[in-house]
């Protein structure tokens, strides 16, 4: 597997908010053993590793998250380069998530491609970045005090952090995904994304956190190091000792070895602040509390460049009526 190399990461680091893991190297070989055909392109200060996907009826799209990372000199031969690769395989259409508004210009200067936004957005809008610089000292203190409270009680009660990649660790946190999964009404990757992942990436890279608590693990934690930024990328608890406050002692310690790694940052992951309908609500004050005065990077969310109209259009009727079908089944069920 061909590692990124600095001056690749520092390019992505440059550019992209969340520290550029999902365009990382690592990230692109993973995808690859999942099963996917994946493609690579780059010129100077432009970057993107994309992962091509097939649907059933309406064919291949292109999917580059948190991508393309374009530079002003090259941008637009560059991204000529990757429609024309595209559409040479027959791609309907291609997924991107830029960075900033701005980027988007440069893709309406090529013929016959229309630019829409996308049904739904693939990564997070919004994600809490949260500065490790100074002390431990120094960032408990920048903490709200509810959130050390919690961390101190963990603490005091004997909750026990500590890394695994032994095979009963992994497959205890992917029981505490499904566990997770049933009680909050979300639906998680299947177990053997988790699995190949923790196979996959380098146990220097990706480290599973878990909490234990009177012989039992009660919560666990995915989080990858790359470059200066830690990424907090999934996380699962079970449904007992919840009071023991075991997550935030979690949260505490990744952030520990974050800042012992020289890491600069330490990302959440995805939050809503402006949620009309609440369904982020315990989340985000729970990652807001450990950083209460940043605010949240904000990315215009994931479009869609459209190279077959005809092929597109069907997706997203198809889209529609398997979003149809899913809510008309929870009624169902919950009618029963």
């Amino acid at each position: 597997m061909e590692t990124t190399t600095r001056e690749h990461m520092k390019l992505l680091q440059n550019h992209i908010a969340d520290g550029g893991f999902l365009q990382s190297n690592e990230w692109l070989h993973f995808q690859e053993l999942l099963g996917h055909r994946t493609f690579h392109f780059e010129a100077d200060d432009c970057f993107a590793n994309i992962i091509e996907y097939t649907l059933p009826l309406t064919g291949t799209y292109w999917y580059i998250p948190r991508g393309p990372v374009v530079g002003k000199q090259q941008s637009t031969a560059f991204l000529q380069s990757v429609v024309a690769k595209a559409r040479q395989r027959g791609v309907g259409w291609i997924r991107i998530e830029p960075s900033k508004e701005g980027d988007l210009s440069v893709w309406e200067q090529f013929p016959e491609v229309s630019v829409k936004k996308s049904a739904h957005d693939t990564q997070p809008r919004e994600i809490l970045v949260m500065p490790i610089n100074g002390t431990e000292e120094e960032v408990l203190a920048r903490m709200k005090s509810k959130t050390r409270y919690n961390i101190r009680l963990a603490e005091k009660k004997g909750v026990k952090i500590f890394t695994s990649h032994e095979q009963q660790h992994i497959d205890t946190f992917c029981d505490l995904v499904a566990i997770t999964a049933k009680r909050d009404g979300i639906v998680p990757h299947p177990r053997e994304h988790y699995q190949k992942m923790l196979q996959v990436i380098p146990d220097t890279m990706l480290k599973l956190y878990l909490a234990e608590y009177e012989g039992n693990i009660v919560a666990a934690n995915l989080v990858v190091f790359f470059g200066t930024y830690a990424t907090y990328l999934h996380g699962a608890s079970g449904n007992i000792h919840r009071e023991v406050m075991a997550p935030y002692l979690l949260q505490w310690q990744q952030i520990r070895d974050a800042k012992q790694n020289g890491c600069e940052q330490y990302d959440f992951g995805g939050i809503k602040t402006n949620d009309a309908k609440n369904t982020w609500g315990g989340i985000t004050r729970f990652k807001q509390g450990f950083t209460p005065t940043q605010e949240g990077t904000r990315f215009p969310g994931s479009y869609d460049v459209v190279l077959a109209s005809n092929r597109y259009r069907a997706s997203i009727a198809l889209q529609s009526l398997k979003k149809t079908y899913r809510m008309v089944r929870r009624i169902v069920r919950n009618m029963c």
